[in-house]
């Protein structure tokens, strides 16, 4: 008992899911790929417009505070959630998230109020923890049962 050499238990984590083409709820447009006049029209029309794509477009102030009032009823830390949409990354693909599972591990003051950090499962060959920050409407309450 004292004498054995000591041994280490490895847990596996779960495979991650497959990666399916999650769509998306708006349409990408190459900034680089549009006429000077179009560039000149969608800066005027959005400032914040990134160099390699458009976004999807922003919540307005009314949808914002209908969105955090609907979310009131399940939004609480500790509650399960399911990551269902992501703005594209730069490359103009898909978030690798879109899917993945994890509890709410803080809310944010007023000024950020439609966003949340979420503390994802691990899955496959992650160690460590991963604590991300996400517009509220990209996630969906689950229940434990779900998983």
């Amino acid at each position: 008992m004292f004498g054995a050499p000591a041994t280490e238990h490895f847990h596996r984590n779960p495979k991650p899911p497959k990666a399916e083409d999650w769509p998306l709820d708006y349409d990408i447009t190459r900034f680089h790929d549009l006429s000077p006049d179009e560039q000149k029209q969608q800066l005027a029309a959005d400032p914040h417009t990134p160099w390699a794509r458009t976004t999807r477009k922003s919540l307005t102030p009314e949808e914002k505070a209908a969105m955090i009032a609907s979310a009131a009823n399940w939004l609480r830390l500790g509650q399960r959630v399911r990551i269902t949409g992501t703005s594209p990354s730069i490359d103009g693909s898909n978030e690798r998230r879109v899917g993945r599972v994890g509890v709410v591990w803080r809310l944010c003051s007023p000024t950020f109020a439609d966003y949340v950090y979420i503390n994802l499962d691990l899955i496959g060959q992650e160690r460590s923890e991963k604590v991300i920050f996400i517009e509220l409407r990209d996630v969906t309450p689950i229940d434990d049962k779900e998983d």
